[in-house]
């Protein structure tokens, strides 16, 4: 039994590790090969064979992504078969409305306050891509890659798998600790090819991971994602301005914090309804008054012991003869 659990145990970090691998190791090494030798000059040249380049290189990618979340797709079903299954693709459901908004407007103020620091800090700025790519890419690729991607495999396919294999670890804080920067390096390692930037992104993914970990959403984080790429690949296409972009996503993170905290305050006014037993709703104010039978309290045989003891002349009732019947 002990080999057999050991077993699948190795079994599921082999698969978590290996969806990594193969959805995010290019990644990694693409970005840190950027990092040291700057880009390579652009393959093509003309809108057309740009955008079939384009097509190409998504393919490739998605395909890929596609691989690694079934790999972690079969973690997650060695653990706990559906029920587990479930939690990493919906996630956990908070009983409090409003949890999911706040979430995805928390990420992304944290983001934005990320960027804002390094504006402040002025590092020097990225290498920049010399290849123009489609807007459709763009999107396509922060939805699928990034949003997706991202949040299903490097975020909440490794905190399924400790929560189901090692709870305790979270239940420390220095192996929580060790646990959460684990996850962060994991998210800033394909970004190192923005440079000293990278870390820009340190916030969010912190606390992403965070509260992940508190409320168990991972959809949430999956839109916010989503609507942040978006929105700089809009405007890396001089789609809309760079003004509008930031007003866009502040306008957008401080509606959803601020809808999040007032359904959540409404939804903990609500009062608590139970039926009657005619059949109307009784709320927390109302009395409920139904007559019940007194039970008399049972007398236990100790008791009855006790009290010949006491009173050896009182003979008790169960001690006496049972009268016949006449």
């Amino acid at each position: 039994m002990l080999v057999a659990r050991e077993v699948k145990s190795g079994l599921v970090l082999l698969l978590a590790v290996l969806a990594y691998v193969v959805g995010y190791g290019w990644a990694v090494m693409l970005s840190v090969q950027i990092l040291l030798h700057g880009y390579g000059p652009p393959e093509g040249s003309g809108s057309g064979s740009g955008s079939s380049s384009d097509g190409v290189l998504f393919a490739g990618e998605a395909t890929l992504l596609i691989v690694a979340l079934l790999l972690a797709g079969g973690a997650a079903w060695s653990l706990g078969r559906r029920p587990v299954l479930l939690e990493w693709l919906i996630g956990r459901r908070h009983r409090v409305p409003g949890w999911g908004l706040l979430v995805a407007g928390v990420l992304l103020l944290l983001d934005l306050a990320g960027f804002w620091l390094f504006v402040w800090i002025s590092p020097s700025q990225p290498a920049q891509d010399p290849a123009t790519h489609a807007l459709w890419y763009d999107i396509a690729r922060g939805i699928w890659l990034g949003a997706i991607g991202e949040e299903f495999v490097v975020l909440a396919l490794p905190i399924v798998v400790v929560r189901q294999l090692a709870p305790q670890l979270l239940q420390r804080a220095r192996p929580a600790a060790m646990f959460v920067a684990l996850l962060v390096i994991a998210r800033i390692a394909y970004h190192l090819y923005q440079g000293a930037w990278a870390w820009s992104h340190l916030p969010w993914a912190v606390g992403a991971v965070l509260l992940y970990l508190w409320t168990g959403h991972v959809w949430p984080q999956i839109l916010a994602h989503a609507f942040y790429d978006t929105t700089l690949a809009l405007s890396d296409h001089h789609e809309i301005s760079q003004p509008a972009e930031m007003v866009l996503l502040h306008g957008v993170a401080t509606a959803l914090v601020i809808l999040g905290l007032l359904m959540m305050a409404r939804g903990r006014r609500r009062p608590v309804t139970s039926a009657s037993p005619a059949g109307a709703e009784l709320t927390h104010t109302d009395e409920l008054s139904v007559s019940l039978p007194l039970r008399p309290p049972r007398r236990s045989r100790s008791h009855d012991i006790l009290g010949r003891v006491l009173q050896p002349g009182c003979a008790s009732a169960s001690s006496r003869p049972h009268a016949t019947e006449r």
